[in-house]
């Protein structure tokens, strides 16, 4: 039982040296999610027509848009890139030119 709450603040001490307050609330918010899955209505309807498909998302990677997020598009995609504004950001870090937006976990950059 130590043993676990040890590793469980060692993890949340990491994300928030890593990716800050912010970072943490998005990851408990993503660990939430995927106890309680909430899908958009729109999202059933657009599944199809989205399945395969490639794409562009302004900044991103979301969570919204992961497998446990409310609007799954990533697992279903052919293939998305993205555009930021600066080549640095505080939740990306550093951001290469050419195919590097990785985007789901299961799915080469």
């Amino acid at each position: 039982m130590i043993a676990v709450l040890v590793s469980m603040i060692k993890k949340i001490l990491h994300i928030v040296r890593t990716r800050g307050i912010a970072g943490l609330v998005s990851a408990a918010f993503f660990r939430l999610s995927h106890l309680l899955p909430v899908r958009a209505e729109s999202f059933r309807n657009l599944e199809n027509s989205l399945r395969g498909r490639n794409g562009i998302e302004i900044g991103g990677p979301s969570q919204v848009f992961t497998a446990g997020g409310i609007f799954p598009v990533y697992p279903i995609a052919g293939n998305l890139d993205n555009c930021n504004f600066g080549g640095t950001t505080v939740w990306e870090g550093d951001i290469h030119e050419g195919r590097s937006f990785q985007f789901d976990r299961n799915k080469p950059a």
